[in-house]
């Protein structure tokens, strides 16, 4: 048997799985606190209407896990990850024209909820026998690192310069 040097195909979907998993927290649930606040005062809603939104987005994403997983397992990740990513560009831009709770709801809530974890982990675990458990961790890591590199992005504020002393 001939071993190929170089990077397997199989560690690029691994790549893939970093960087969808970071970004899908980075700017779904991680950078969310940054906004509370802002909107709160902007719409004129109380905390426990953003809350309740929230727990929509949550009982709505419980609700079709399963139906996302037996996808995943029938069609492949392919076209559903590719779906996702559209899907979550046009809830990010429809959010940015909420103007009541309803809109904020389903935008974030119902629409928000396609782009799920279900879609990595299982497309990992196809692909690798032996080293299944250091590629999902890899592809997991993405998760804490999108967190932090997109919330210190959204979060932080310049830092103002010195005067110029003459």
């Amino acid at each position: 048997m001939v071993s190929r040097p170089g990077i397997f195909h199989r560690w690029y979907i691994v790549a893939c799985g970093f960087l969808s998993q970071g970004m899908r927290v980075g700017l779904g649930a991680q950078t969310f606190g940054f906004f509370f606040k802002p909107m709160i005062e902007e719409l004129g809603w109380n905390r426990t209407v953003m809350t309740g939104a929230l727990l929509a987005r949550d009982l709505v994403r419980a609700g079709a896990s399963p139906v996302f997983g037996y996808a995943v397992d029938r069609f492949g990740p392919r076209f559903l990850m590719a779906g996702s990513a559209v899907v979550l560009g046009v809830s990010m831009m429809l959010l940015s024209q909420t103007r009541g709770l309803w809109n904020f709801v389903l935008f974030y809530g119902v629409i928000g909820t396609w782009v799920g974890y279900g879609f990595v982990s299982p497309t990992i675990a196809k692909w690798f026998v032996r080293h299944r458990g250091r590629a999902t961790d890899i592809a997991t890591a993405g998760l804490n690192v999108g967190a932090v590199a997109l919330v210190f992005g959204v979060g932080s504020e310049p830092i103002p310069r010195p005067p110029k002393s003459t």
